[in-house]
């Protein structure tokens, strides 16, 4: 019987990652908690406690997503465990998961990662491809994933120097180019909260604006930018679709979101530190200084 980990990653939680810790712990036989949080979580802390399959790790400091998974996954290679869940603080996991998500694994085979479809916690989804039950894609989002660490250990895991954005992408993509493949299981879910997503009604269709800060548009453009450097000529299509997802969700950041000026500056920050080689961790007064 395979034996499963799973990770989920703190960044200044609030109170209702207890839930969703609550909606997968019962489907993982250990659940490692990796606090990236630059303030204190003593109450949510001291409830994580009581949970049995629950280890805590406290970074003191915001590493990023990429070390924190990594930090997740080596633990969970070093107790034995087969698989590991990854799961972002805001995701809540559809019941029965889990093994929908082991299902796929059974039917082909290479196969590095399954991923379950996202459903927005406003009930917006995405509709699958097809009327399969599992589906090869490119490349999934990091909540949710269910990794073979068999495979996982012969990578180098997440790459780091991202820091956040487009970590899951890299990983996915660089699963891709060494021989593995990457599924959608049709017939299970995450409900997750996509930054502060809006919806604004047009006169033709409804746009959803996810209102991410400018820090988050500054990794998303540095990392994205590189990313596509690394892997456009292996996976044209993939960054042909990218491409479109990309420019169209900048296009509703000029037109729909507030501090727009600010959040510009952040993306031509990232997009300058990416011609630079300048990756990990944003720092301030260096970018700004050189954004000049």
């Amino acid at each position: 019987m395979p034996t499963i980990a799973g990770v989920v990653i703190l960044y200044n939680p609030e109170s209702s990652i207890i839930r969703n810790i609550d909606s997968y712990i019962s489907q993982v036989n250990k659940l490692y908690v990796i606090d990236n949080s630059d303030e204190s979580n003593d109450e949510i802390v001291k409830i994580l406690y009581k949970y049995e399959k629950v280890e805590y790790v406290c970074n003191g400091a915001n590493l990023g997503i990429a070390a924190a998974l990594n930090i997740g996954a080596r633990k969970a290679i070093k107790e034995g465990f087969d698989y590991l869940l990854t799961m972002d603080q805001d995701s809540e996991a559809a019941p029965l998961m889990v093994s929908e998500l082991m299902n796929c694994f059974s039917k082909k085979s290479k196969i590095a990662i399954t991923a379950p479809l996202l459903q927005h916690s406003s009930g917006r989804h995405f509709i699958p491809k097809s009327e399969k039950s599992c589906e090869q894609v490119f490349t999934v989002w990091t909540s949710g994933n269910l990794i073979d660490l068999n495979i996982f250990k012969l990578t180098d895991g997440f790459l780091e120097d991202l820091f956040i954005d487009y970590v899951d992408h890299e990983f996915c993509l660089r699963l891709n180019k060494m021989g593995y493949k990457i599924y959608i299981c049709n017939k299970t879910f995450i409900i997750h909260n996509l930054g502060k997503t809006e919806e604004i009604n047009l006169i033709f269709r409804k746009v959803h604006p996810t209102n991410h800060s400018a820090l988050r548009l500054y990794y998303r453009a540095r990392n994205r930018f590189y990313v596509k450097k690394l892997y456009h000529n292996q996976f044209p299509e993939f960054f042909m679709q990218d491409d479109r997802d990309f420019w169209r969700s900048f296009l509703k950041v000029i037109l729909f979101e507030k501090q727009k000026i600010e959040k510009i500056k952040y993306f031509t920050l990232g997009y300058k530190d990416f011609k630079k080689n300048k990756f990990g961790k944003f720092e301030i007064n260096y970018s700004i200084n050189q954004g000049k």
